[in-house]
């Protein structure tokens, strides 16, 4: 496995509370959350040397789930600055991953 820019600190939240937190903080449709997973695991098909680990997770599904958030919902309301704080990262470092 290799170090990768989505490495970071343990979030608290296990995945399926992180997922949780998401959706209901972000008001996104549930079709945001399973689009979210479908990116994650695309993101594994073609990334298979980057280990899911809870380190990395946190950072994945918050992008994952921005980036289907803007595609599928395009919400207005919900800008990086909210998602850092559903996610619990800073700005800069979210708007850095989502180049990623």
């Amino acid at each position: 496995r290799i170090p990768c820019s989505f490495q970071g600190r343990h979030a608290g939240y296990k995945p399926s509370a992180l997922l949780e937190r998401i959706s209901k903080c972000s008001r996104g449709s549930p079709c945001c959350c399973v689009a979210a997973l479908i990116y994650l695991e695309r993101f594994q098909l073609r990334c298979p040397a980057v280990e899911l680990t809870s380190t990395t997770f946190q950072r994945l599904l918050l992008v994952a789930s921005m980036t289907a958030d803007k595609y599928l919902e395009d919400n207005a309301l919900c800008h990086n600055k909210r998602w850092a704080e559903i996610g619990g990262v800073a700005l800069r470092e979210l708007n850095a991953l989502e180049l990623r």
